[in-house]
């Protein structure tokens, strides 16, 4: 019986390990790449909001950013011509140092999704909308546990900051300097 306790066991973790983690949601972004774990990105920044629900305000995102999409449906190509790599990040209460950055890269796609990484991988995924009359970027996330955000996008023609709007409270104090990058990063 002992004998048989054990090979249970022994093949129950093999099934386990074969298996892996199925409980991951499917992504919601049909032209979404393959994500793989990563360092925590500034991009994803998780705080807690003064809203019922994450889903509930999930929703709401979304639903502004088809909005937006049917009345300013051209995309900027200042936002998507590049990579954007982050030269320094203040999250509210102190500033990241760009060397903890290093690596980490964003890149807006002219069919208003993004894509965030470290190196070559891709960490996240999401869609956004950008409206150059109030320089308002909204971003959601495709990880359905991550707020959406709000930014205050300003430029001086080869670099763009991102301040935290008030619109979903989340990132409200923080910032982030990103500067261009022709391609993502590389470790060589």
């Amino acid at each position: 019986m002992k004998i048989y306790r054990t090979v249970a066991f022994i093949v129950t973790l093999g099934l386990l390990f074969a298996c892996g983690d199925s409980s991951k949601k499917a992504t919601s972004n049909p032209n979404a790449l393959a994500i793989v774990a990563g360092p925590e990105m500034p991009i994803n920044v998780k705080k807690k909001g003064d809203y019922a629900s994450v889903s509930d305000v999930r929703r709401e995102a979304e639903s502004l950013i088809q909005h937006r999409k049917g009345t300013h449906p051209n995309p900027m190509a200042m936002v998507t011509q590049t990579y954007w790599t982050w030269a320094g990040f203040f999250n509210g209460k102190e500033m990241v140092h760009p060397d903890r950055l290093l690596g980490q890269w964003l890149k807006f796609e002219d069919n208003f999704t993004y894509s965030y990484g470290y190196y070559d991988d891709v960490n996240g995924t999401g869609i956004y909308h950008y409206r150059l009359d109030d320089d308002a970027l909204i971003m959601l996330d495709d990880q359905e546990d991550i707020q959406p955000k709000e930014w205050l996008l300003r430029s001086n023609g080869t670099a763009i900051v991102l301040e935290g709007r008030h619109g979903f409270t989340i990132n409200n104090g923080m910032q982030m300097k990103l500067g261009p990058n022709d391609r993502k990063p590389s470790k060589g």
